[in-house]
């Protein structure tokens, strides 16, 4: 049975890990008077500033200590044995999920079977915030800023008046499309779906069936890759490369392995950044404030909020 809280200051909520965005939901969620507990995420490089009445604690064990939920990083983890603490620290997932007592709240982003067995084995609960559709239209936003930065920095033109193709038309796509076009780019999108190809159309960018992918190989300044598939192989980017302009330009934004052969890429002398995680660069607070919008629904969802 969920506890009942007479007020917001009885929730202890620990933030394991992650990047600045998890500091800044940490902030977020302190704000809100929960109590705070940090562990993992920084310790010597800083971040007290942006942590606020947050508490930074040495060991996981300090922070997670009679904790209501425990809150991971997205992703949760990156080699299936820590979690994930690209700021510093080194905390296996079993000493997480040793710690926390049976019964209780974990959150998670990108969970995986693995992380469910663990919680299972545990008594754990566990949920992933990140498959909430509310956050991740959300994070689309920033992701598209943050895709429409890296090509700012790297092509030798602007982005008004460039010729952009955006491979995919799910969160990431759309708000991409969306943004390049009030740039002043003239986009094309590329889809499967007949309903997709019509929303294309409908919103005023070129559609192309993926089925006619290779009409991309000449005349486009930049490719956006948001497709979590091998989408661009080596016999397309043969044609990528021999085709104009001389920049040859590739921002994959999809998930590892990502949606292009990056061997092949090299071989023909084209350029493929793989920018992942860009809320959390870009745009941490941002991105923090969507978490923290997530995991509080989550809480309420479960019964961790105050008596109102």
């Amino acid at each position: 049975m969920a506890k009942k809280y007479h007020s917001i200051s009885d929730i202890k909520l620990a933030v394991i890990g992650g990047d600045v965005r998890q500091l800044w939901l940490a902030r977020a969620l302190a704000e809100d008077g929960y109590e705070v507990a940090v562990c993992g995420a920084g310790g010597n490089m800083g971040g007290e500033d942006i942590l606020g009445k947050a508490v930074r604690c040495i060991s996981p064990e300090d922070a997670l200590h009679m904790c209501d939920a425990a809150i991971l990083p997205l992703p949760y983890t990156t080699d299936g044995r820590r979690v994930n603490c690209p700021l510093g620290g080194d905390i296996l997932l079993s000493e997480i999920f040793g710690e926390v007592p049976a019964g209780t709240l974990v959150l998670a982003g990108r969970v995986d079977e693995a992380a469910r067995e663990m919680a299972a084995k545990a008594g754990l609960k566990i949920e992933d915030y990140y498959d909430r559709e509310d956050v991740c239209i959300e994070n689309a936003i920033p992701t598209a800023e943050g895709a429409a930065a890296v090509a700012m920095a790297e092509l030798p033109i602007t982005i008004h008046g460039s010729n952009a193709a955006v491979l995919g038309f799910g969160r990431v796509g759309k708000a991409l499309a969306n943004l390049l076009k009030a740039m002043g780019a003239s986009v094309t999108v590329a889809a499967r779906r007949d309903d997709d190809l019509a929303w294309i159309k409908l919103y005023g960018y070129k559609p192309l069936h993926f089925s006619r992918i290779a009409e991309l190989c000449s005349g486009y300044d930049v490719v956006f890759n948001s497709v979590p598939a091998r989408v661009l192989d080596e016999a397309w980017l043969s044609r990528f490369a021999a085709g104009g302009p001389s920049w040859k330009l590739i921002i994959d934004l999809a998930s590892k392995p990502g949606g292009v052969d990056t061997d092949a890429a090299k071989a023909h002398g084209v350029k493929v950044i793989q920018a992942l995680s860009l809320p959390g660069r870009v745009a941490p607070a941002s991105a923090g404030m969507i978490l923290r919008t997530g995991i509080v629904n989550v809480l309420k969802e479960y019964g961790i909020a105050p008596e109102r």
